[in-house]
């Protein structure tokens, strides 16, 4: 049975692409939501240490419970993540799906820019794209048309409510921009030797991530992995610390649709590209495989908000048609 977690951090956050972090470089900006890998690494350290056991152990492959519950170490599949979503006052938000716009003449700057005009999305449009001359040899090609310009819905989270209601135009509690969930501080570290020493005159800048006070972030796992239903987990680099407990899921109600909206980032695998409808610019991440005790190599990822032409797993929401 499916279980959700609600996370409220504790201090800022910080969650790592592939920018790298030497002395001189230039600022890293964390991501947000966070890369899958951070919530299941996350996960998976909280749940051994929970059960009674250590890393160690973990690591040897002689913990054969662990292993059923959360994975082997060498598995990046072991644990799975079914949601992630947005809390603000017993509200829920997910990203704006990618192929949703606003029908306006200017791109939105503020809040109220974006409750002037009405919504449109892409659809497959047979006879439009046949009058403009373009033709695909694979299937139809997805086509948006408005009545001024079409103005991407990027980076702003949209209510679940909405998602669910009939209504083609946002309100003020429709949605989500980022400077409502968020805030960035910059950080200043000095680089460090093998020996973890300072290195004088070599520091680097990075962009953390403070949510806001009413904001927490939820988790949904397959299984519950903890046996606490409330405490501490640490997350993301550095290991800043949240408190987490134990609450609802979301229960979405089954709709016949064409279309779905992936409320977590996905791996960019050839089988998944093809099904993709559509989706904002992908991105890159790296990190540190403990059970090889080397780097991983570099994946690249289709953002949380990427609508594909089928339900690929449970992350996927059923789109209304807003048209």
């Amino acid at each position: 049975m499916s279980i959700t977690y609600e996370l409220i951090p504790l201090d800022t956050l910080f969650f790592r692409g592939n920018t790298p972090m030497e002395a001189g470089q230039n600022t890293a900006t964390s991501l947000f939501p966070p890369p899958l890998s951070v919530l299941k690494g996350a996960f998976r350290s909280e749940a051994i240490r929970q059960s009674g056991y250590d890393v160690k152990t973990y690591l040897s492959g002689n913990c054969d419970s662990l292993n059923a519950l959360i994975g082997a170490p060498s598995d990046d599949n072991g644990l799975e993540i079914e949601q992630f979503f947005i809390r603000k006052q017993n509200r829920s938000f997910v990203p704006a799906p990618a192929s949703w716009y606003l029908d306006s003449p200017a791109k939105p700057k503020r809040k109220k820019d974006y409750c002037k005009n009405k919504l449109t999305e892409a659809l497959y449009r047979n006879k439009a794209i046949t009058e403009l001359h373009c033709f695909s040899s694979s299937e139809p090609l997805p086509f948006v048309h408005a009545e001024t310009t079409a103005q991407p819905l990027n980076g702003i989270w949209i209510s679940v409510d909405f998602l669910q209601s009939s209504k083609q135009q946002l309100n003020d509690e429709d949605f989500l921009l980022p400077g409502e969930i968020y805030v960035m501080e910059n950080r200043i570290g000095v680089g460090l030797d093998s020996d973890k020493h300072t290195i004088e005159g070599k520091l680097y800048s990075a962009s953390h991530i403070r949510l806001r006070e009413d904001i927490s972030f939820c988790v949904t796992l397959p299984e519950d992995v903890l046996k606490e239903n409330t405490g501490a987990i640490p997350l993301g680099g550095e290991q800043r610390i949240c408190f987490y407990k134990k609450t609802e899921a979301i229960i979405f109600p089954r709709q016949d649709s064409s279309l779905f909206l992936s409320t977590i980032p996905l791996p960019a695998t050839e089988t998944l590209l093809l099904k993709i409808f559509s989706s904002g610019k992908l991105y890159e991440t790296a990190g540190w495989d403990l059970a090889k005790g080397f780097h991983k190599a570099t994946t690249s990822w289709i953002p949380a908000g990427a609508v594909f032409n089928e339900k690929i797993n449970q992350s996927c929401i059923a789109l209304r048609n807003i048209n």
